[in-house]
């Protein structure tokens, strides 16, 4: 798993794990770790992953597999208890 610390928005931070590279047709595991709330202190409420191949999931721990390969952008957003929604995108690799 790589782990990278991210700014996602101008309030949230979250340390995103997962691996860079998937197999094709096999579960890749992705979760957020450290996820905080700076500013306001009340938390993130809601986490939703989009996979770039069209399938959505919701959680701070999700898995996902492909059934294509090619380099696909996954972006996570997250939600606060005051509705600030903040997004950041990483790239995965499917072969």
């Amino acid at each position: 798993l790589a782990f990278t610390s991210v700014t996602v928005g101008k309030k949230l931070i979250a340390k995103v794990a997962g691996p860079k590279t998937s197999k094709l047709r096999r579960k890749a595991h992705f979760h957020l770790r450290g996820v905080r709330d700076p500013n306001t202190g009340g938390g993130v409420t809601s986490v939703s992953w989009s996979w770039g191949d069209g399938h959505r999931s919701k959680g701070k721990r999700v898995s996902h597999s492909w059934h294509k390969t090619g380099r696909f952008k996954i972006k996570v957003t997250l939600r606060d208890n005051t509705g600030v929604k903040t997004s950041y995108v990483i790239h995965e690799k499917v072969k």
